[in-house]
């Protein structure tokens, strides 16, 4: 426990005097004075012209006296109240800003392994891309003599880049409008895809479709323009909306989300971008 803390406990164990209950009494006390001092006036005034007995001077003079007191006592204690009651903020503020600088140091240190734990992840992602790259590259050099060589079989530098951001979306597309939780380069497919990117086809199963098909291509299993695998096949229709038909692309998210970024089809990479309209 800080001993700010601590202070704050231990001034709140003894209940502390209202400094507006305080100013309303020594309103009231104030009130009191005057009225002694205009009755010790008027004594006295009757006394001086002999209309009035000493003794009603004197007991005013002691009345006024002890109304004095109490009305110091008051203004003191209205003091003393204020003070303790602005310490006790001050320290309530301080021991707030502590608690909050806790925290934020906890947060940083979380982030800070997230960090060395991404640059880790990344280290092995980068690693694993370029051999992904270089392995492409090397199968579709490596063509057979006078071999057409099969659409879809996704060894271009772009055809990869496309099923490598649409991973990235499957495993972190933040299906909130702002998308601020997608992680950097991840494009959705399909608009269809951006409330449900679990819904879009693995990068494992895509490049294993995409390599079945170019050795079924080149083995003569499939003829040389058969159609190559579907990468990113449309996801089941959602249920329509009140007057919205069930796969109807102009609701409102759709129309504020880029429609596509860098798309694969049978035919192989086509860049594409649009907006729904």
């Amino acid at each position: 426990m800080s001993k700010l803390t601590e202070t704050m406990k231990a001034a709140f164990k003894a209940p502390l005097p209202d400094p507006v209950k305080l100013e309303n009494r020594i309103a009231g006390q104030l009130a009191l004075v005057r009225d002694i001092q205009q009755r010790h006036e008027t004594a006295a005034f009757d006394w001086a012209n002999g209309n009035a007995s000493e003794d009603a001077v004197v007991a005013l003079d002691a009345e006024l006296v002890a109304a004095q007191r109490e009305l110091r006592a008051l203004q003191a204690a209205h003091k003393r109240a204020v003070e303790e009651r602005a310490a006790i903020e001050r320290a309530r503020v301080a021991a707030l800003h502590e608690t909050q600088i806790n925290a934020v140091q906890g947060h940083l240190k979380v982030r800070d392994k997230a960090a060395a734990e991404l640059a880790t992840a990344l280290e092995q992602v980068a690693a694993a891309y370029k051999q992904l790259v270089k392995s492409s590259e090397k199968a579709k050099a490596a063509n057979p003599l006078n071999g057409q060589w099969p659409g879809g079989a996704l060894c271009t530098l772009d055809e990869l880049k496309a099923v490598i951001a649409h991973e990235m979306f499957r495993l972190m597309g933040d299906p909130a409008l702002d998308g601020r939780l997608t992680f950097p380069g991840a494009m959705v497919p399909d608009y269809r895809f951006l409330q449900r990117p679990a819904d879009i086809t693995p990068l494992v199963e895509v490049i294993e479709r995409a390599s079945k098909h170019t050795l079924d291509v080149l083995k003569g299993r499939k003829a040389p323009d058969a159609p190559a695998p579907v990468v990113a096949p449309a996801p089941a229709p959602v249920a329509p909306t009140a007057g919205a038909a069930a796969d109807d692309p102009s609701g409102d998210l759709e129309r504020q989300v880029l429609a596509s970024g860098p798309r694969i089809d049978a035919r192989g990479y086509t860049p594409a971008r649009r907006t729904l309209s």
